[in-house]
């Protein structure tokens, strides 16, 4: 279904209080669908130039749920961010191994 694995990002991060490790696979499956659902899109677009109609719905509901994905995915990072800089605040500039093996490389 469309736009599931982004919701699936909002629901853990609503599950939990604490730092989990990123979810790198399920952010790759989101980057994939969106992908998918530009390039339909373009095909959409390309073939509606000529005035024909009848692609209009189709490519509103993935520009939308385009949208949707991306705005799921930057919650989630955001989200992800805020958690990390309260924990920087609580443990200063180390971290215990624990909430250190829950970051990525970047994040640390």
């Amino acid at each position: 279904m469309l736009g599931d694995k982004a919701l699936e990002l909002i629901k853990q991060l609503q599950r939990c209080d604490y730092l989990n490790p990123i979810q790198d696979e399920v952010m790759k499956q989101v980057f994939e669908e969106m992908k998918v659902l530009f390039e339909e899109n373009q095909v959409d677009v390309n073939a509606s130039r000529g005035g024909d109609s009848q692609y209009h719905s189709a490519i509103q509901l993935r520009h939308a749920v385009l949208l949707r994905n991306r705005r799921c995915v930057l919650a989630y990072l955001f989200n992800r961010l805020q958690m990390i800089r309260d924990i920087r605040w609580g443990f200063g500039a180390i971290l215990p191994p624990d909430v250190r093996s829950c970051l990525s490389e970047s994040e640390v």
